[in-house]
């Protein structure tokens, strides 16, 4: 599966996916791991979705064709400050074909550590 996307023009933005797998169903689902806070997560994650969601549409096919894109997010950082949960799932709207989901590893280390000590 290309992990590349962007890049059709001279000035486009390139950018190399971290890992990109289609399921059994035609699904394509897109795992990104992210160490440092660059604070630019929700935009990149929507970019990258919006890419892997537009690629999979050959030019003159109708957007029935259109399969559902899934984003997995593993950050060592929290990044919804608002909320917390471990695990966060956000759609664009109600069953649509975008589905991000988004895993804090902080917050999960947090929580299991506490859950562990009885605290």
């Amino acid at each position: 599966m290309n992990q590349e996307v962007g890049g059709e023009y001279l000035d486009d933005k390139q950018s190399r996916l971290d890992i990109v797998v289609r399921t059994q169903a035609n699904e394509l689902i897109n795992v990104e791991m992210q160490l440092s806070n660059q604070h630019d997560m929700i935009k990149r994650t929507l970019y990258y979705w919006s890419r892997l969601f537009l690629d999979q549409l050959p030019k003159g096919k109708t957007y029935r064709r259109l399969l559902p894109t899934i984003t997995i997010n593993i950050c060592d950082f929290t990044l919804f400050s608002k909320s917390a949960n471990y695990h966060s799932t956000y759609h664009l709207y109600e069953d649509s074909s975008l589905n991000i989901g988004c895993l804090a590893l902080a917050q999960f280390t947090t929580i299991h550590e506490n859950a562990w000590y009885g605290g």
